[in-house]
């Protein structure tokens, strides 16, 4: 089975183009839901347990469209 990126959403979702990645450095950040959108990203201040876990399948497809595993910090995986 694939390693899974640390991607999440929330369920009342006020960034409707921002996902919610973890980072390498254990940090969650602001992720605009667009190419390259990892280095453009923000620090978010959530609660990890507020947010909800995108797929498997969706976040492998996330990460490679905002270049998440670019760069010294990049999305956690699993």
């Amino acid at each position: 089975m694939a390693a899974t990126p640390h991607i999440y959403y929330m369920e009342q979702k006020p960034f409707v183009d921002t996902w919610i990645a973890e980072g390498t450095d254990g940090i969650l950040y602001l992720v605009p839901a667009e190419p390259g959108g990892w280095l453009h990203r923000d620090t978010c201040q959530r609660c990890k347990e507020q947010l909800v876990p995108v797929s498997q399948t969706k976040a492998i497809t996330i990460k490679w469209f905002v270049y998440g595993d670019v760069g010294v910090v990049t999305i956690l995986t699993d």
